[in-house]
């Protein structure tokens, strides 16, 4: 009879890496399922001053990013505010953050194995887990595994449409570091229309 594991965690993101952390730092053995993760990512590597509280030793990372003084939003209208005193926050990559969450995370007792979900299943008081190389049961599941969740799929519903947004990054080394921008568009199948056309 297979091993039931006491919790698997499907997704090695921060999410999924600070929960396995938590858990390992608490005596207990988490499996992470993720085939992806380390990887760069143009989005989600802001360190907010309300994170660094919740998390502090996320500081130590700072080195390797990029504080900023100032951040711009610009809004659908073109309408742009620059808000002051987020000197606390920094920017950073997502693969180097993601890889020393999940270093952090193993090594302190987590163990990660390097398969993609395929199937989620209740039967009965476990959870059957299917990748595309084995099957495993669990007293717990965890689902860290972003927007297109296969466990919030499998055990509730996708996300609803009118619930989504998109954002549109580029990672670039060739801009100034002072400034952090952000910019909401109004239509974005035009947006992105006009992207195509160009």
């Amino acid at each position: 009879m297979n091993r039931i594991e006491d919790i698997i965690i499907v997704g090695a993101g921060p999410a999924g890496s600070c929960c396995a952390l938590e858990l390992a730092r608490k005596g207990l053995e988490p499996i992470i399922f993720d085939h992806s993760h380390p990887r760069e990512k143009p989005c989600g590597g802001g360190i907010s001053p309300p994170v660094l509280r919740q998390f502090p030793f996320l500081e130590k990372f700072r080195p390797m990013g990029c504080t900023f003084g100032d951040f711009k939003i610009i809004s659908c209208i073109n309408t742009e505010i620059v808000t002051k005193g987020l000197e606390n926050g920094f920017s950073i990559s997502r693969r180097y953050l993601d890889q020393e969450l999940l270093e952090m995370s193993t090594e302190n007792g987590a163990r990660l194995i390097e398969e993609k979900v395929v199937g989620i299943q209740k039967r009965g008081k476990v959870w059957k887990i299917k990748t595309n190389k084995t099957v495993h049961t669990a007293k717990i599941l965890v689902g860290a595994d972003g927007v297109n969740s296969i466990v919030r799929s499998k055990t509730i519903s996708p996300i609803s449409r009118e619930n989504l947004a998109l954002t549109f990054g580029y990672i670039t080394t060739c801009l100034q570091r002072e400034n952090a921008t952000i910019k909401f568009h109004v239509n974005i199948k035009k947006f992105y229309k006009v992207l195509k056309d160009n």
